[in-house]
């Protein structure tokens, strides 16, 4: 039994888990996130036609089953997109990828722009806020979210897969780059000593369509960061079949008799007589045998003699 080993796997949504764009076409029929209470709210015959129209999930059946595995095998699974649509994000997850419903929703979605995260950026425009920071931000809500879950334990790897060669670069830099915002990083419940105790790692989406390498990278990450169980690890004293084991090595140690320890050979049970060879060669528990030769007189067989031990 394999579990998975203090680890965090981040995708990117747009061209990343979907072929198309999805903020972007949304965006464009101003429509607003699903289950807002504002009007022409996306819907979920809205995300069906945008996956329809614009190829679908990227490398789908390959996707779906490198989820499942990650998800079955303990890895914790995020989206980190720059979307102003977390909740249609969320839906994709939950009906479009294959997963069970306990699989979906322990995908957190991580959505928003980097100013959403520190507001000192808002002097920049969107495309300076990605280049200067990526996804690290949205990554680092990410980290928190999972301390907060874990009672306050850290991951000790992270991979975003992204189809971003600036986000990429970004989480390869990561230490270095997040260490130059302290104050930042303790404001969002973060230090710079527990971030260097964490591993950062990406994996690029090339925007060739059915190129599933970077799914293979993703697997052999998964793969390296999923610790074998002994069977009867997790099995606890309270749990009833923990309990039945030891009531039947109890029971068995009570009834199987021990076998008696003599002295000086004293009311020893006698041995059985040894076997020896008699001087024909036939071996006998102290009788005599002899061998008998027995002609076979049936028409149809040669005449042979057949060997027959008797007793005498």
């Amino acid at each position: 039994m394999a579990k998975g080993n203090n680890t965090l796997l981040i995708f990117d949504f747009d061209n990343t888990i979907t072929n198309g764009h999805m903020h972007n076409t949304f965006s464009r029929l101003s429509k607003s996130d699903f289950v807002s209470t504002q009007n022409n709210v996306v819907t979920d015959t809205d995300i069906k036609d945008f996956l329809k129209n614009t190829g679908g999930i990227k490398n789908e059946e390959r996707l779906k089953s490198t989820l499942q595995f990650a998800l079955s095998g303990g890895i914790e699974v995020n989206i980190a997109s720059y979307t102003g649509y977390p909740n249609a994000v969320r839906r994709v997850a939950e009906n479009h990828l294959g997963l069970s419903k306990e699989q979906a929703d322990s995908v957190s979605v991580f959505g928003g722009f980097p100013v959403d995260y520190d507001t000192q950026l808002q002097e920049l425009d969107v495309r300076e806020q990605q280049s200067q920071v990526g996804k690290n931000l949205h990554i680092c809500e990410a980290i928190v979210n999972y301390k907060n879950n874990h009672n306050g334990r850290l991951p000790k790897t992270v991979m975003l897969v992204d189809d971003s060669v600036g986000n990429i670069k970004r989480i390869n830099e990561f230490i270095e780059s997040m260490s130059k915002r302290e104050e930042w990083l303790e404001k969002n419940g973060l230090s710079i000593e527990e971030i260097q105790k964490i591993k950062f790692e990406g994996a690029r989406v090339p925007k060739e369509d059915k190129n599933v390498g970077y799914l293979e990278r993703v697997q052999e990450f998964v793969n390296a960061n999923l610790v074998q169980e002994p069977i009867y690890e997790n099995l606890k004293k309270e749990e009833p079949i923990y309990q039945n084991l030891q009531d039947i090595q109890r029971l068995l140690s009570e009834t199987v008799p021990k076998e008696p320890i003599y002295q000086n050979n004293e009311n020893r049970p006698p041995l059985p007589p040894k076997k020896r060879k008699s001087s024909d060669g036939m071996v006998a528990d102290g009788e005599n045998k002899k061998q008998i030769l027995r002609t076979c007189r049936h028409p149809k067989h040669k005449q042979t003699q057949h060997a027959q031990n008797v007793m005498q």
